[in-house]
């Protein structure tokens, strides 16, 4: 269940991605015990499709879409280097409990890619600093995490995740998993990616919608089947929900305020 539980939260499934997909994708938290010395390390590739509301190449996403994924994870006792999650080090670090700093690419967001945007211009992407925490009460079975990003800068976005996945085995080589994790933001990152100025109203005929404070902004549940293709490779499948919040619902970008969420990934490690 090692490669399951970590694949999972590297994806944000735990999305996401991370962002894995961040995610999420935008999940940095996690990572399993490995044993090894300070200078070893252990490399893992995802490659597959999700769809979800956030995307390594088009960022952040009102309607979700069915994409392309890539994830390449380097880590060892000092800390990892991820495509999606950026760098990060273990502040703390034991069998049970994971703390850990990094820093992160904060998704922007394209009217291009998404015409629940048309009109309404970019918002761009920024590095932010991120902490978190992992807790395995029950090791490779349950898994609870959370996480807080902020971009640096007087009027700053915040960004925070908790979640926790469950893991358990069918056959030898099939695990079933759940993963459940709930998102906020601050009032600045609301009405930054879901909010509607006079300006944006007048473009793109549109009602304004101020965003008065910050809050939840949806939560995700995911179950699916991990396929376990030998010691080094697992097919991960997966289908969920994306509901945003009673709050955030109510904005004129939000047609659809609960969509379904798909998984499937091939994880390959590389160093064995």
């Amino acid at each position: 269940m090692k490669t399951l539980m970590k694949l999972l939260t590297y994806l944000g499934v735990g999305i996401a991605l991370s962002y894995t997909e961040a995610a999420f994708a935008q999940n940095p938290t996690s990572s399993t015990v490995f044993d090894t010395e300070l200078n070893s390390k252990n490399i893992d590739v995802t490659l597959g499709w999700s769809q979800s509301n956030l995307s390594i190449t088009k960022g952040v996403l009102i309607e979700a879409q069915f994409l392309p994924t890539f994830n390449a994870n380097v880590e060892n006792q000092l800390g990892f280097l991820s495509v999606q999650n950026g760098a990060g080090l273990w502040l703390y670090k034991s069998p049970a409990v994971k703390v850990g700093a990094s820093v992160n690419y904060m998704l922007g967001r394209f009217e291009r890619f998404d015409r629940r945007y048309t009109g309404l211009g970019d918002v761009a992407g920024s590095f932010d600093a991120y902490t978190w925490v992992e807790w395995q009460p029950i090791k490779d079975a349950v898994t609870v995490y959370a996480n807080y990003a902020r971009t640096l800068g007087a009027s700053y976005r915040s960004y925070a995740q908790i979640g926790f996945t469950l893991g358990a085995p069918i056959k030898d080589d099939i695990n079933f998993f759940a993963d459940m994790n709930f998102n906020y933001a601050n009032q600045t990152y609301v009405q930054k990616y879901y909010g509607i100025d006079a300006h944006q109203a007048t473009v793109s005929a549109r009602t304004p919608y101020t965003a008065s404070q910050g809050g939840m902004l949806n939560d995700a549940n995911l179950v699916g089947l991990d396929f376990v293709m030998g010691r080094d490779r697992d097919l991960i499948l997966g289908i969920g929900q994306l509901k945003y919040s009673h709050a955030l619902s109510t904005t004129p970008l939000i047609v659809q305020a609960h969509q379904k969420t798909l998984l499937l990934v091939w994880n390959q490690k590389l160093n064995h």
